[in-house]
C-alpha cells in the first residue's frame, strides 16, 4: 500500500530556464509563431535548466536566489505539472515540453532588465 501512495501524482510548480540565445528572448506582444515550439524542443532535448520544482509557491524564492547570478537576459517558464515525487528530470522535461508546445495563455508574471518569468497555461 505504501508503494502506491508514493506513485500518486500531485501538482508541482516547475520553473525552467530556457537556453541562452536570441531564439528565446521573448516579447509576448510580438512572439514569433514558432517560439513556443522551439522552446518545447529545447526543453525536450534537455537544453533547459530546471531552477525549481516544488508543491508550494517557494519556486519564486528559488528563482530570486538564482537571479542573483544572471548576467544576460534570460527567459524563465513557470508551469504546473502533475508529477510523482520520484520522477526524473528527463521525464519532467518531456512532460513540460508537451505542455508548452501550444500554450493557451502566456502571461509575463515578473520581469526586470535581466529576466522575464512567463507563466503558461495549456
Amino acid at each position: 500500500m505504501l508503494l502506491k501512495a508514493n506513485k500518486m501524482q500531485q501538482q508541482y510548480f516547475v520553473v525552467l530556464e530556457l537556453p541562452d540565445g536570441s531564439d528565446f528572448i521573448n516579447n509576448t506582444t510580438h512572439c514569433p509563431v514558432d517560439y513556443w515550439i522551439k522552446a518545447a524542443q529545447a526543453i525536450e532535448q534537455g537544453k533547459a535548466k530546471m531552477i525549481s520544482r516544488r508543491q508550494d509557491t517557494g519556486v519564486c524564492e528559488d528563482l530570486r536566489k538564482y537571479l542573483q547570478h544572471i548576467k544576460t537576459f534570460t527567459t524563465f517558464i513557470l508551469v504546473t505539472l502533475p508529477l510523482c515525487i520520484d520522477q526524473s528530470n528527463n521525464t519532467i522535461f518531456e512532460q513540460a515540453s508537451q505542455y508548452i508546445a501550444n500554450p493557451v495563455t502566456k502571461i509575463v508574471v515578473d520581469g526586470a532588465e535581466n529576466f522575464q518569468l512567463v507563466a503558461l497555461e495549456a
